[in-house]
């Protein structure tokens, strides 16, 4: 009996720990501040500028999280980073942002806004078809 209930406790921690646990990697977005925006300056950029606050923004992090993955590694064609606007509000006006959220890409000092659906496919091919 006593084996019982030790192995039932056992098994509850074991579950709480599960669940409780947290295994996500750490985000491969780079994140501008006003102390590194000079980054954008230099290479090809791809960058959300929004606010945490934002349903719309909340949607595409996880899409943008992916593109990072993809992206950011070394010797990439582009890096891909995001702005919390109400943080940095002097980097969002500098891009003219008018609604969360924007993406845009930098080539060759050249900035592009997307127009294009915010998903996965729609960005990626953005890219490629301004990265070529």
């Amino acid at each position: 009996m006593m084996k019982k209930i030790f192995i039932s406790i056992f098994l509850f921690f074991l579950l709480v720990c599960v669940v409780f646990s947290n295994n996500d990697q750490p985000s491969k977005i780079i994140k501008i501040t006003d102390e590194n925006s000079d980054l954008l300056l230099t290479g090809n950029w791809l960058f959300k500028l929004g606010a945490t606050w934002s349903a719309h923004c909340k949607k595409l992090q996880p899409i943008l999280e992916k593109i990072a993955q993809h992206f950011n590694i070394e010797n990439s064609k582009v890096k891909v980073a995001q702005v919390d606007c109400p943080q940095y509000n002097s980097i969002c006006e500098k891009y003219k942002i008018i609604g969360y959220p924007t993406i845009k890409l930098i080539k060759e000092g050249e900035t592009e806004e997307y127009g294009g659906q915010k998903n996965f496919d729609g960005i990626v091919q953005f890219i490629n078809e301004h990265l070529e």
